[in-house]
This record gives structure tokens, sequence and C-alpha cells, in this order.
């Protein structure tokens, strides 16, 4: 049998390996997303956390979201065109980054308000992934569509719940029963703001 001493120390160990390999891991797909634009696409929670990663890389100044579904950040006389929209993929020298069903991630971003996730007004910019569509909801164009309409248009055929209301300003991560959304959220924290 093991001393704890020692059955202490082997945890330990573990853990530190552990934490290392992850550390390395999300590392490593952060430098192969922004340096490797033409390899295979990131889906899912991975795309969240690069999406994620990007944006604190550039915590003193975010992009505004993309309007068009273009991957470039859209502004007017240097002002957000939009507080929602996609996730400026090109403008953050990412791949197209996509969720487990192949759409594109959304963004929102508001310079002068901070947004609202699950009831708590801390966060700065919130990233989502929309999923598949649900029933009740209407037909989505192609993922590489641009959209010279606008996101907001589009926004109740990609998100259920507060994440499709028409304020831009309250998220959330827990919906009705039919709900698919999956959010990130950067908090003034952790952008340190004040």
């Amino acid at each position: 049998m093991v001393s704890p001493s020692k059955e202490t120390l082997n945890i330990l160990y573990l853990s530190v390996v552990m934490f290392t390999i992850g550390s390395v891991s999300i590392g490593y797909l952060t430098y192969q997303a922004i340096q490797h634009p033409k390899q295979k696409k990131f889906h899912g929670i991975n795309a969240l956390t690069l999406a994620k990663n990007a944006l604190l890389s550039q915590a003193d100044n975010l992009p505004c979201p993309d309007d068009n579904n273009d991957g470039i950040s859209d502004t007017l006389k240097e002002k957000c065109l939009s507080t929602i929209g996609w996730l400026p993929f090109k403008t953050l020298g990412l791949k197209d980054l996509r969720d487990n069903h192949n759409e594109r991630l959304w963004y929102a971003y508001s310079p002068n308000h901070t947004l609202t996730v699950n009831g708590q007004g801390n966060a700065k910019a919130v990233i989502i992934a929309p999923h598949q569509e649900l029933n009740g909801q209407e037909k989505r164009p192609s993922a590489n569509t641009p959209q010279p309409n606008g996101a907001k248009k589009m926004l109740s055929l990609y998100l259920e719940g507060a994440n499709a209301n028409q304020n831009f300003q309250e998220f959330s991560n827990l919906g009705p029963i039919v709900f698919n959304d999956q959010l990130v959220w950067l908090t003034s924290q952790e952008l340190r703001l004040p």
C-alpha cells in the first residue's frame, strides 16, 4: 500500500502534468488558428476558446461586430455599425471559426455599455455559438452567404431567448425549453478595464 505522503505527491505531480498539457494545448490551438488560417476549421468549444483568446489579446482595442457576414469588422465614421453580428474573424487574424453545426460564431460588443449575461452586468463582449436551427426558426441562408441587410435582421434565425431579443445588451446561456445557444463572455476584469 502506498503511504499517504507518496499518494499526495503522485496526485500533485499528476495535477501539474495535466495543467501543463492543457496550457500547451490551448496555446498550440491559438497559435494554429492565428498562424495557419488555411488549415482545417476549429469547431465548437475550441472555436469559442480561440475567439475569446483572440479578443483578450486585443483587449485595449476590441473590434466591432461583423454586420454583413464577410468576416470583417464593420464601422461607420469610426463607430460600430452594430453592437451585435458575426465574429469578425478576418479582422482578428483568425480562420473562419464555426460551431459544431458549421455555423459562424456571433459576437456582441458595446464600447459604451456593459452587457448583461445571466443577469450579471459585467460583460464587455459576448461570443455565441448558435448551433443548428430549431423548430420554429425560419430556414437560414448558407453560412457563407454575405448578408447585406445586416445581422440584426438575421438574429432570430440563429439565436433564441434573451439572445434574440432586440435590445442587444442582455444575453443568457439559459433559455426556454427549446434553446441551444452556447456562450462565452469577456468581463471588464478579464480585459483589465475600470
